[in-house]
């Protein structure tokens, strides 16, 4: 069989698979059984958290995480997840609720609007999160989870913090840093890939690839490529540089 390389990693395999990544890359493409047990699953876990949340079970969904290191550096360590309800075309007339506006430069006839149902924000240093839900019928409420996990105060006001910073945040994806739009020099295009890729490797349960680098940093995977190339920077000095 002839030898590929990983359209990822750019290592050699022989192993065939849909997605042209390598094992490393992407395991579940050598494990039908566990791809399919994992496919289920975030599909079980979809259905439970429209039904929970009020949500048509025929309704299309979609759930947007941001890295708060997108944001400024002093945001670094916070997580900012939203899910809710994909409008597409964008609508004439403006739905209700809290909105956010994805557009893609590249295709228009792609953007979208999504409305939120539920928001979340998460802190490296602590088990207590921040749940913001809205219903059609019910409005807005906020509230702190994991509360029996605080360690202090501190936890507490760290996850305050950041549900404050809720509405900046999705002002800066409607206002100028749609996908793929974010410029970097070189120094904070390193120094973000070699973050990005610290965290991702904490949450994910594999080896963080290109494709998930480039959207924690809000690019495109061929424009993280030209990044990589422009700055003379291989994949491979990212991921030691990281230490992994």
């Amino acid at each position: 069989m002839a030898t590929k390389h990983c359209t990822e990693c750019d290592k050699p395999f022989t192993r065939p698979n849909s997605w042209g990544w390598c094992e490393r890359c992407w395991p579940f493409n050598y494990d039908p059984a566990s791809f399919k047990e994992h496919h289920e699953q975030n599909i079980e876990q979809g259905k439970s958290l429209k039904k929970e949340l009020g949500i048509p079970a025929n309704v299309q969904t979609n759930r947007s995480p941001f890295s708060g290191a997108w944001i400024d550096d002093k945001w670094i360590g916070y997580y900012f997840e939203f899910y809710g309800v994909v409008i597409k075309p964008v609508p004439t007339e403006t739905p209700p609720g809290v909105l956010i506006y994805f557009t893609n430069p590249e295709d228009p006839r792609n953007d979208w609007v999504e409305q939120l149902w539920q928001q979340k924000v998460t802190h490296d240093n602590t088990s207590v999160y921040g749940e913001v839900r809205w219903h059609p019928k019910r409005g807005e409420r906020a509230s702190l989870q994991g509360l029996e996990h605080a360690k202090g105060k501190a936890d507490i006001d760290l996850i305050w913090r950041g549900l404050k910073q809720l509405p900046s945040v999705r002002e800066e994806v409607k206002r100028g840093r749609p996908f793929g739009s974010v410029s970097y020099d070189l120094d904070t295009f390193l120094n973000r890939s070699i973050k990005a890729y610290q965290d991702l490797h904490l949450n994910l349960d594999k080896l963080p690839t290109q494709y998930d680098v480039a959207a924690e940093l809000r690019l495109g995977r061929a424009t993280f490529n030209r990044l990589l190339k422009t700055y003379g920077i291989s994949w491979q000095q990212i991921r030691n540089s990281a230490g992994k």
